[in-house]
């Protein structure tokens, strides 16, 4: 039976593939962290194995670098992308910030969405709140999961799932005594390839509402 791999050793394989990718692009740090959004030292310590990184930071690398996703997270040799796909849930899992995702048809040609199981161990969740362009379908499949998007909060169970739009700023932890999974559908904005993602302090995620004031009109 083949090992296990840890999540440092995933996060070491994914530095490499990634730095060779933006050597292919003819692009320096610098220029990638301009087309990403992310900090030039964040991407660094991602290339050198040392930190890493969530869904939607692969996906805006991928796309600033020109590079299909599977081909960065299962290291793919290229092919002729496939009209379909089964997934059988294998795969390796990619360690994200406190969850980790495999995504279920990277090759997929001209997909309209992408696809992905997200795994919660008990007690954790996203460090990041999030927001982009689309729409997000998250389908609870097995443990229980605190959903937080705009100012609403939803505790969801198994199957359970909500849809919203993805510009709401989202973030989701298990909750309870076990770990958590979850299916989780993405619609890109293939139209916005930079910019796509943007990335909100979790702190910050939660506004009071403005209560409406009444103007009282004079008569006079």
């Amino acid at each position: 039976m083949p090992q296990r791999q840890s999540d440092d050793d995933i996060a070491l394989a994914l530095g490499p593939r990634l730095k060779a990718a933006r050597e292919r692009a003819g692009l320096t740090l610098k220029a990638l962290s301009v087309a990403t959004g992310l900090s030039q030292p964040f991407l660094s310590r991602l290339e050198r194995g040392l930190v890493s990184a969530s869904i939607a930071n692969l996906l805006q690398i991928c796309r600033a670098l020109g590079l299909p996703f599977g081909r960065l997270v299962a290291d793919e040799a290229p092919s002729p992308a496939p009209t379909w796909a089964l997934f059988r849930g294998g795969g390796v899992p990619v360690p994200a910030d406190g969850y980790s995702f495999r995504p279920i048809a990277p090759a997929l040609r001209n997909r309209r969405m992408d696809a992905f199981l997200l795994d919660f161990p008990r007690g954790h969740g996203m460090n990041l709140v999030v927001a982009h362009e689309g729409e997000e379908l998250l389908l609870v499949l097995d443990g229980r999961l605190r959903f937080r998007f705009g100012d609403e909060v939803a505790e969801l169970g198994p199957g359970d799932a909500v849809q919203f739009d993805s510009s709401l700023p989202h973030s989701a932890a298990a909750v309870g005594v076990r770990s958590a999974r979850a299916l989780m559908v993405t619609t890109p904005a293939r139209d916005a390839p930079f910019g796509w993602h943007r990335f909100i302090e979790a702190k910050s995620h939660r506004k009071p509402r403005k209560q409406p004031v009444a103007k009282r009109r004079s008569d006079t």
